[in-house]
């Protein structure tokens, strides 16, 4: 049965001016209310822990419901020098303020920078030296320690993501509120040059004499690698805004296997929030030119390469399996040219990827133990405490959290 919060999460979306005008109590907070520029804080309840009646999109608040927002560690773009503010629900959009001001969330309550973070850090655990380490998190404002829930290890040089791994309950661990605040930061003209390169006209000026018709390497496409859905927590959407959070591929139907997998493992985090997930890529696909030759795919040779594979590993408790995703899609035609999965292959990943429910219908997936994804993907780090493989139903585990 659909709770009260999904009904009117729903109608919320559906009939927005309608929804607000009418009910006229509840407060629907979207994350994304215009399509750039409007970092949501992130919403804590009375209790100082976030705000659970979260849908994929939006904060769903009960009448009259009190909330703290959080910038940190930024500040409110019409609140300068403010990093929190308390405020309680009013309807549709608008918060009334302690001083009694009415304020639109969508009009006031923006953040000048993203409440989630990431900094730079050596020594990631797997990590090549030739890459560069990341950790990332956000900081909580009453405890005003910064939360890591993830690491991720980018080569720059390249431009592509090894992995990334996190974990929000209870996270990776806990540091002082400097560490996201005052560290040193990925260079943001990383992902400036790679949404360059991703540019139509700049993709048909590099490949239209090289490749042949247009329409067989202009759909190139990105999605997220890793999302907050993911990591069970909604309110973090924006990590998908961090240096390193990009799954190239080649148009939609090419993809539509890696979404498939991502919105089920959406699915199972969702009821294992104690879940480690770590997602990366590896290789790099083939294309082939008008002459017959092979060529290593880059967007901007020699960076930004469209990955052989993407892959996710799940691990709850000492329990955990790997998903290998293959990145080749039917029309490029070019697996004789070094595209062709390994032979050993044939010989490990058999698990029946249907075994599991939240998998039901997705294609073009297989199935590993950690163990036999290394044969095929050597950039896994190190998962210690693995004792056998993901059984076909996981039931979520009970404990404790420090996320909040």
């Amino acid at each position: 049965m659909l709770s009260v919060y999904a009904i009117l999460a729903t109608l919320a979306v559906t009939f927005p001016g309608h929804f607000s005008a009418e009910i006229g109590s509840n407060c629907n907070l979207p994350f994304k209310p215009v399509p750039y520029g409007f970092f949501a804080p992130l919403i804590y309840g009375a209790d100082e822990k976030f705000s659970e009646a979260s849908t994929n999109e939006s904060t769903l608040l009960e009448p009259q419901e009190s909330v703290t927002l959080s910038c940190e560690p930024g500040y409110f773009k019409s609140y300068p020098k403010t990093r929190t503010l308390k405020a309680k629900c009013i309807g549709g959009e608008e918060l009334q303020l302690e001083d009694g001001t009415k304020e639109q969330w969508s009009k006031n309550f923006a953040c000048d920078l993203r409440p989630v973070e990431e900094v730079l850090t050596p020594n990631i655990p797997g990590c090549p030296p030739e890459a560069e380490g990341t950790e990332f998190g956000y900081i909580n404002p009453f405890t005003k320690k910064s939360i890591i829930i993830g690491e991720a290890c980018y080569n720059v040089t390249k431009g592509q993501i090894i992995f990334v791994h996190a974990k929000t309950h209870p996270g990776l661990k806990i540091e002082d509120q400097n560490y996201l605040q005052r560290g040193s930061h990925p260079e943001s003209r990383n992902k400036l040059e790679f949404f360059k390169a991703l540019r139509y006209d700049a993709i048909y000026d590099r490949f239209k004499n090289v490749f042949g018709p247009p329409e067989k390497v202009l759909r190139i496409i990105y999605r997220s690698l890793l999302t907050a859905q993911m990591l069970s927590l909604p309110q973090l959407h924006l990590v998908n805004r961090l240096t390193w959070n990009y799954a190239i591929s080649h148009d939609d139907e090419s993809l539509a296997g890696w979404t498939a997998l991502r919105d089920g493992v959406e699915k199972f985090t969702a009821e294992n929030a104690a879940a480690d997930v770590w997602v990366g890529t590896s290789g790099v696909a083939k294309v082939v030119d008008v002459a017959g030759t092979a060529w290593d795919f880059y967007l901007q040779h020699p960076k930004f390469p469209v990955p052989k594979y993407h892959w996710i590993i799940v691990k709850v408790n000492n329990k955990a399996t790997g998903f290998l995703f293959y990145n080749i899609p039917p029309f490029l035609n070019t697996r004789s040219y070094g595209n062709e999965e390994p032979k050993i292959l044939e010989k490990i990943c058999q698990r029946k990827c249907k075994e599991f429910s939240w998998l039901e219908g997705v294609e073009g997936i297989r199935c590993c133990s950690v163990e036999e994804m290394r044969q095929v993907i050597p950039e896994i780090p190190p998962i210690s405490g693995v004792l056998g493989e993901l059984p076909p139903k996981q039931e979520a585990p009970q404990g404790e959290s420090m996320i909040s």
